[in-house]
């Protein structure tokens, strides 16, 4: 018999404060394990913390952007599309690339208020020829991102 294509694969849903930035103990689950992490997935939860989101550049969202690992996917649905064009500029920024979706049933019903990301590229080191990836590469990092990039988790980060 043949291997399913799943089979070995592993789902993990991770809670956070989008709101917070990663470092705090109330995302201590997320930020132990974003460096492994495939998929972020933020279902209707910015668009209820837009002003917080606002106010504290981008909470934990940014800190994701920031410390992901290549490959890594953030998918974003939400009842509004306002945060969304100020969440791919600083992804674009990070190396992150937006992905159309394609859908065999549309199940947005058209709607304008998913975005889909994913990092090809790390981000770059201000004065590094190599554009930074190999700092990024080697670490130089906040220390609560150093964690080894192995196992196939994913997270859904989200609000309590």
């Amino acid at each position: 018999k043949g291997r399913h294509p799943c089979e070995g694969d592993s789902v993990d849903c991770v809670v956070g404060d989008v709101t917070l930035p990663a470092a705090h103990p109330t995302n201590a689950a997320v930020s132990s394990r974003v460096g492994e992490m495939e998929m972020f997935v933020f279902s209707y939860v910015l668009a209820e913390n837009l002003q917080a989101l606002e106010a504290g550049g981008l909470g934990l969202v940014q800190d994701i952007l920031l410390c992901a690992r290549l490959s890594a996917m953030v998918l974003i649905l939400d009842s509004t599309h306002r945060l969304l064009p100020s969440i791919a500029a600083r992804a674009a920024s990070l190396g992150w690339t937006p992905i159309k979706p394609r859908w065999e049933v549309d199940v947005t019903g058209g709607s304008k208020n998913v975005l889909l990301l994913r990092r090809d590229r790390l981000a770059a080191h201000a004065g590094e020829p190599d554009g930074g990836e190999r700092a990024a590469a080697e670490g130089e990092m906040p220390e609560w991102t150093r964690r080894p990039q192995r196992g196939l988790g994913r997270a859904k980060a989200n609000r309590e």
